[in-house]
């Protein structure tokens, strides 16, 4: 408890007022920071489950073109094969 003069007692209020209002704002700042921080670590694991899904996707479908030039190629010489024959 304190005791404050009344002729201090305007300057007093208005001084914790002010306290008051700069906390609140220095909170608002502090949950827009958290808010960020969040953001950004929700887009670095979505970069990251991209990236992984990506390579998945890449890997399968590099081993699908390869099983299909690898069928091509021995229905190209299966061919030139028959066209010998004749």
């Amino acid at each position: 408890m304190y005791v404050v003069s009344s002729q201090f007692f305007i300057p007093i209020i208005t001084l914790l007022r002010n306290i008051a209002l700069n906390s609140m704002q220095y909170k608002l700042e502090l949950n827009l920071m958290k808010s960020q921080n969040v953001n950004i670590t929700n887009f670095e694991d979505k970069i990251a489950n991209f990236k992984t899904g990506f390579a998945k996707k890449y890997e399968l479908t590099s081993r699908q073109f390869k099983i299909a030039i690898e069928e091509i190629t021995k229905q190209c010489h299966a061919c030139k094969k028959q066209k010998m024959h004749f």
